[in-house]
């Protein structure tokens, strides 16, 4: 898979030139402002088929260095994962939340407090999916969109204002 986050700086970044005709896009930090790109950055995500360890992955960028990893519990009620910077720190938890109407994971900041929870927006989803962001910013609206489809893992992540901020391809 891969996820390229899309920042407005303009300056002489290496994909600098990706940004020509984009919109200009506010970042917004969801875990930490240290993980705010300042330009284009294309990540590839590296999934294990079997792994006895859980749901465990590597992310690298474009050059196959490490970025990210996350390590997931096998048989965990929560489908607990850790997302883990090059270092083994814990960037944050995500979690299955249980007892939802709509599938909802809850992302978890190091010192425990909630960041942002996605929702699924509706319980039947057969090809293509929708999801809404909602930070842990006191609002009950909806920060970030998810939309794409299921089958062909294409998805594209809007803030409110329509404005893609992300994309997810296989």
């Amino acid at each position: 898979h891969r996820l390229q986050a899309l920042h407005d700086t303009r300056d002489k970044a290496p994909h600098a030139e990706k940004m020509a005709g984009l919109p200009a896009v506010q970042p917004q930090a969801i875990v930490s402002q240290q993980w705010i790109a300042r330009y284009p950055v294309e990540l590839v995500l590296k999934e294990k088929i079997f792994s006895l360890s859980g749901d465990s992955f590597s992310i690298k960028d474009q050059q196959g260095n490490p970025v990210f990893s996350v390590k997931g519990k096998a048989f965990s009620i929560s489908d607990k994962k850790a997302l883990l910077d090059v270092n083994g720190g814990v960037v944050c938890e995500i979690r299955r939340a249980l007892a939802t109407m709509h599938a909802t994971q809850q992302i978890y900041l190091p010192s425990g407090q909630l960041a942002c929870a996605v929702k699924k927006k509706s319980m039947v989803q057969i090809l293509s999916s929708s999801m809404q962001v909602f930070l842990n910013d006191g609002d009950k609206d909806p920060d970030f969109s998810i939309k794409g489809d299921f089958r062909a893992k294409r998805f594209t992540i809007a803030n409110t204002a329509g404005q893609t901020v992300a994309s997810i391809t296989r």
